[in-house]
């Protein structure tokens, strides 16, 4: 706990901030050993103000680290400082990695092998299921999902890791003992289950609007690539897109019609070539082949999806063990029932599917 506390303390000097901090840590591997070096040596470093700054802090720590101990002590939160080994390894390379993570739930080795899946909170019907899709389908392949937990598509992508048996991390724009939005209690409580659940913010500090952003660069830091599944024009989710090109990671993003608002943002990035258009898992995974190991997957716990098409995608995804009338299923789809047909019947000879007596379907 007397590292815990020190490391707290070191994090919440005035001045310091994400890159500093790092810069003292890199140079002097501990803050035990920042410490005991003379102001000189950390001015070498840093600028004078930020040494004044660290020496005082710890003479008069801030109220703020005896209150997080006190939650500590009422929480199962992880307290991972930048110098451990259990930080994550593709986070720390950023150039202003935090200083500290709360962890709620465990995070793994292989989480290094992930996709971040970010997008609207808003998303149509197709870039719901679409999101949810290609989340199962790259979860089945062994990589972790993260998003940031927000209703729409980070739900979507959280959700499609899950179904799968796979990993998923929600990295938050509050304390991780802090559930935003309140609707999504239950979809937490599964990822801290199965997954992680993240923030660099305090233990009990509530959601702020100027949090989404710094929350937004973990999200693209901890991943070898971010997709950005649907997005408006002024979405969030380009923000973390622009954070994905900085850190010099993978881009990615779903195509979507030109007169539909929610894509003018993946539309553009396309378009710029800032980001690599993608159909289905396979374009990303051929992109990120090099980083990860041989044929390391998760057992399948779905049917292999990655020969249909975005619009059977839709479909499939409707359907459940539960026969389904077509009209149901065009309407939950958002399609014409004849198209909706038609997709159907490729599915059905994809092996996928099965239809009944009265135009009803299931997915086998």
């Amino acid at each position: 706990m007397k590292q815990i506390k020190e490391f707290l303390t070191f994090a919440q000097t005035p001045y310091l901030g994400c890159v500093y901090g790092k810069r003292l840590l890199d140079r002097f591997g501990s803050v035990e050993n920042i410490l005991a070096a003379p102001k000189e040596k950390l001015v070498d470093v840093v600028p004078e103000r930020v040494a004044e700054s660290l020496y005082r802090n710890f003479e008069h720590p801030p109220d703020a680290v005896a209150h997080q101990f006190e939650r500590i002590a009422k929480t199962d939160a992880t307290f991972v400082p930048l110098t451990s080994d259990d930080y994550p390894a593709l986070l720390r390379e950023i150039y202003d990695p935090p200083l500290f993570l709360f962890v709620m739930g465990k995070l793994a080795p292989k989480d290094r092998f992930s996709i971040s899946i970010v997008g609207t909170r808003n998303p149509t019907t197709y870039g719901r299921f679409f999101t949810e899709s290609i989340a199962q389908s790259l979860a089945r392949h062994g990589l972790t999902i993260i998003s940031g937990m927000a209703v729409g598509i980070d739900s979507a992508a959280h959700q499609g890791a899950l179904s799968a048996g796979g990993r998923t991390i929600a990295v938050l724009g509050s304390g991780v003992d802090i559930i935003y939005p309140k609707v999504n209690k239950r979809l937490y409580e599964k990822i801290k289950e199965t997954g992680a659940i993240v923030s660099e913010f305090l233990l009990g500090e509530e959601v702020k609007a100027e949090n989404f952003p710094r929350r937004n660069r973990i999200i693209s830091g901890m991943s070898l690539g971010t997709l950005v599944a649907e997005a408006g024009e002024r979405s969030g989710a380009l923000i973390t897109a622009k954070y994905s090109l900085d850190q010099g990671r993978e881009l990615f993003a779903v195509p979507g019609s030109p007169n539909q608002p929610k894509s003018v943002g993946t539309n553009r990035l396309v378009q710029r070539g800032e980001a690599k258009l993608i159909l289905n898992e396979e374009d990303i995974l051929n992109e990120i082949e090099q980083y990860l190991p041989a044929k390391e997957s998760l057992p399948e716990a779905l049917p292999s999806l990655s020969e249909l098409s975005p619009e059977q995608r839709v479909v499939y995804q409707v359907l459940s063990r539960e026969p389904k009338h077509i009209d149901k299923i065009a309407q939950e789809a958002d399609m014409d029932p004849g198209y909706a047909l038609s997709q159907l019947f490729e599915l059905e000879l994809a092996g996928v599917v099965k239809q009944l007596a009265g135009k009803q379907f299931i997915k086998i």
